[in-house]
């Protein structure tokens, strides 16, 4: 019974406190003329932004070594001022018959990229081959606004197939403006049709007659050699240090100013020149934070007005786990044949032999790269010593016309990958990145690497090629001091072997010490 009158009391209460609170009892007054004002913007239509890109080509098929220039046009239609950031990349090219891109066809000519409306500095990013242009208030109505730079074909493939490569241009914000893109064609010209008739741009001069002023390379008229940067590259990314490559054309000390902000670099680090007298130096930027974007700069204490682009990276989110992620046990085989396999972390101070291969030829690599779970990319390329920053590329499919791969994980620690020898005898270095899924970025030398001309037979009169000659080869026997024939039975080294129409002979051989018996009917 007293359950429930209590329950009648707390029906009556909830009745009570329903009309105190009901709307109906809450009254406006109609004499209040109080306005409510509402505030709020209103984001740009991409729609509104004009955008244009054009390539100026010398011919419609590019060669290596040809710089080309590349101008984007913007613009707003808007009626007030916006903010506008907009974007050049360049993809991979695509070899004719492939089935997706995959050569670093171009490369950046540093300090060409000039300013945008504000002198608002470029910042170029050579990982996503990107360059940015970020404008914080850009006038109304204000079109036909142009930006350029250029843009220089590298000689990393050497196949025979046209090369097919995007530019784009990209509104970054405001979004859905319309994007564009145009292509170009590339086609390998080998060095015996070179000669002469050379489509190479022409280099640029080593005295200046005139002001040049651009973005990337302020440059003084002093009437004497040029003082510029020839390349910088980003080498080592760490979660608290990165390691710059910057290559000049004269010795000088630098100047790297670095930030997270384009617009407060304000971290200064002096270089001093190079102890070793050389035009190229490293750059060890220390004390940076995981999972950071940062920006730089590159000028010269020899010449302050000399000053770079600015440059963008980021740092992984942490650090590896070893420290330093150098391959180990180098093989290199030609044909089955084995003609390098050694240690290439050794630390017995004996000069290590170079790698001999013949011009043009497909090498076989094998590596061995500690604790690997963690490893995500890693790319082999042959690089000219002294040369910073080659291009790096996927293996392709025109007969493997390429001086760079991205080798496979097989087993355990170990990667495998093949690409050809440059077409220029000369000293290379062959060398690998490293990326880890934190994003930690590690280039090492491997080891030297002698592209030599192949075995070949001449008359000693002419100097005309010698077809059909039979080559019968020996090999030095340290233990008795004589030369033995290599027998075609127990080694992978075909024995005799024969002359091409080019005079040439196809030899893989393991290091040693060999004597070559030459005959031809008639000689």
């Amino acid at each position: 019974m007293k359950l429930k009158l209590l329950a009648r009391w707390f029906l009556v209460w909830l009745l009570l406190v329903s009309t105190l609170v009901s709307p109906r009892s809450v009254w406006a007054d109609p004499t209040d003329t109080g306005t409510i004002v509402v505030t709020g913007s209103v984001p740009p239509k991409g729609t509104s932004i004009q955008t244009k890109l054009d390539l100026d080509l010398p011919q419609n098929t590019l060669k290596q070594g040809q710089e080309f220039l590349v101008t984007l046009t913007y613009g707003s239609t808007n009626t007030s001022s916006i903010p506008l950031t907009f974007q050049a990349t360049w993809d991979k090219g695509q070899v004719a018959g492939a089935t997706e891109p995959s050569v670093n066809l171009v490369e950046y000519v540093v300090g060409s990229a000039t300013t945008a409306y504000g002198n608002v500095a470029p910042v170029v990013d050579t990982q996503n081959r990107s360059i940015t242009w970020t404008i914080s208030s850009l006038p109304a109505q204000l079109q036909d606004q142009t930006v350029s730079f250029k843009l220089k074909t590298t000689s990393a493939y050497t196949g025979s197939n046209k090369v097919s490569m995007p530019i784009s241009m990209e509104v970054i914000s405001p979004v859905g403006a319309t994007d564009r893109s145009a292509k170009i064609h590339y086609q390998y010209e080998p060095e015996s049709n070179s000669s002469g008739g050379s489509t190479a741009a022409t280099p640029t001069p080593t005295t200046s007659a005139s002001p040049v002023a651009t973005a990337g390379a302020q440059v003084r008229d002093t009437g004497v050699t040029r003082l510029q940067f020839e390349q910088i590259s980003l080498k080592t990314v760490g979660a608290i240090s990165a390691r710059i490559k910057v290559q000049t054309n004269q010795i000088t000390g630098l100047v790297v100013k670095h930030g997270q902000e384009v617009a407060s670099l304000d971290s200064s680090l002096l270089v001093a020149p190079a102890a070793s007298l050389t035009t190229g130096q490293d750059v060890v930027l220390v004390g940076l934070e995981p999972g950071t974007r940062y920006y730089f700069q590159v000028a010269t204490s020899a010449q302050p007005d000399v000053v770079s682009d600015v440059f963008t990276f980021e740092t992984s989110t942490k650090l590896p786990s070893v420290m330093a992620r150098e391959p180990r046990s180098l093989t290199v085989s030609q044909q089955r044949t084995l003609i390098y396999s050694g240690d290439v972390t050794t630390d017995s101070g004996e000069a290590q032999l170079p790698i001999m291969v013949a011009k043009s030829t497909v090498m076989d690599v094998s590596l061995q790269i500690p604790d690997s779970t963690d490893v995500r990319n890693v790319e082999l390329f042959i690089r000219s010593q002294g040369v910073l920053g080659a291009s790096t590329e996927e293996v392709n499919i025109d007969e493997l016309s390429s001086t760079s791969t991205v080798m496979t994980k097989v087993a355990g620690d170990t990667f495998i990958g093949k690409l050809r020898s440059p077409v220029e005898a000369g000293n290379y270095e062959l060398v690998t990145v490293v990326e880890d899924i934190y994003g930690n970025i590690e280039e090492n030398s491997v080891g030297d690497v002698s592209v030599v001309a192949p075995f070949t037979i001449l008359d000693a009169k002419t100097g005309q090629p010698l077809e059909h000659a039979q080559v019968k080869l020996y090999l030095f026997n340290e233990s008795t001091q004589l030369y033995s024939l290599i027998s075609n039975v127990s080694t992978s080294i075909p024995n005799p072997v024969f002359s091409s129409s080019d005079g040439t002979v196809s030899l893989n051989l393991f290091p040693g010490k060999y004597k070559a018996e030459v005959r031809l009917s008639g000689y």
